[in-house]
């Protein structure tokens, strides 16, 4: 476990990062992550004056009320203890570290706009099995974008504009898609009938799956496995049958690992329709599920196809940031009742 004592000028950290490193790239910076136990706070920081030893690298911090994720100035309040996290950034050169050329998770990364440019929601960091709801045709096309942190210029946008009404009822809907490192997992929930059945078809490799509705309503769950390496993922067509006769075509589903790849991408996995006569009375509308990958958006570096960010963790551990010599809190603990001194005596 690491120690250090609140408001030194310097905390210098010596961790381990060489044995575990899954990268061996020609320069390196160290990314921490420390939660707080008791608060839950989580701080990130870039390690400085880094040096990489065989058994173990030191790295400093240094005390600053005013924090700076890339120069490695972190107040540790409240003082206690912290968990803490960290994750090897590989550069194929000398790093430079600011918003426009490594990770920052603090900043914001991705945004869901609707036609009016009216924002629906915005988050950092990396994105998987997001799904959004309450979409309508009327504010269709939905904009979802990814954009670097050090510019308002998007990087990469998916564009959601199948969120129109449809007749006759629909029978399937999505509700939860989960990504995993071999496809997506489907929970469906059907109003079909006895006999019907779903069809899942992907044509590059002539590939289907066949899922028999054998209750009515019924919760099923499909695992549609991602046949494909590319970032794109597997896309199949999706449509409910009952014998030889079609029922109703959804819109195609897209199985993404998770996740897919450290670059930039963006998916849309599926969208569900606003249509008549959903679960209950009137109109369900509709909804989205997304992926996106968003971690090094400028480094440079090349990975591996698979490299998810908890790849790039080498090390976690405890941190107990103690008081200031002087400056502990008295502690008062509440007065105990001495135990009694009565005594019987018999004559």
């Amino acid at each position: 476990m690491l120690q250090a004592t609140y408001k030194d000028i310097k905390y210098t950290f010596n961790v381990t990062t060489k044995d575990v490193s899954i990268l061996n790239p020609s320069y390196t910076a160290f990314l921490f992550r420390f939660t707080n136990d008791m608060s839950g706070a989580v701080k990130w920081s870039y390690g400085q004056n880094t040096v990489v030893r065989d058994r173990y690298t030191t790295i400093d911090f240094f005390h600053n009320t005013v924090e700076d994720i890339f120069t490695g100035n972190i107040n540790f309040e409240p003082q206690g203890y912290w968990k803490y996290d960290v994750y090897q950034i590989p550069f194929n050169s000398n790093p430079v570290l600011d918003n426009c050329n490594t990770v920052n998770p603090t900043g914001v990364n991705w945004n869901l706009k609707d036609s009016a440019s009216t924002l629906i929601d915005t988050g950092t960091f990396d994105l998987y099995d997001y799904k959004k709801g309450d979409l309508t045709n009327a504010l269709s096309p939905y904009t979802f974008n990814l954009f670097p942190s050090c510019s308002n210029t998007y990087a990469v946008s998916a564009v959601v504009d199948l969120i129109d009404g449809e007749e006759p009822k629909r029978f399937i809907h999505v509700d939860n898609i989960t990504q995993t490192a071999a496809g997506i997992i489907v929970d469906i929930y059907s109003t079909a009938n006895i006999g019907s059945n779903i069809e899942f078809y992907y044509s590059a490799i002539n590939h289907t799956i066949n899922v028999d509705i054998t209750s009515k309503p019924q919760n099923l769950t499909v695992f549609l496995p991602d046949l494909t390496a590319s970032l794109i993922g597997t896309e199949y067509t999706f449509k409910l049958y009952k014998g030889a006769v079609l029922i109703d075509t959804y819109n195609n589903i897209i199985s993404e690992t998770k996740p897919s790849g450290l670059t930039i991408n963006s998916v849309v996995l599926f969208i569900n329709n606003e249509y008549n006569e959903g679960r209950g009375e009137g109109t369900d509308k509709g909804s989205v599920f997304f992926t996106a990958q968003l971690l090094l958006l400028n480094n440079p570096y090349t990975y591996t196809e698979g490299t998810t960010f908890a790849d790039l963790r080498v090390e976690i551990g405890k941190l107990l940031v103690n008081e200031q010599t002087g400056e502990e809190q008295v502690r008062y603990t509440e007065h105990k009742t001495p135990p009694s001194t009565n005594y019987i005596y018999n004559d």
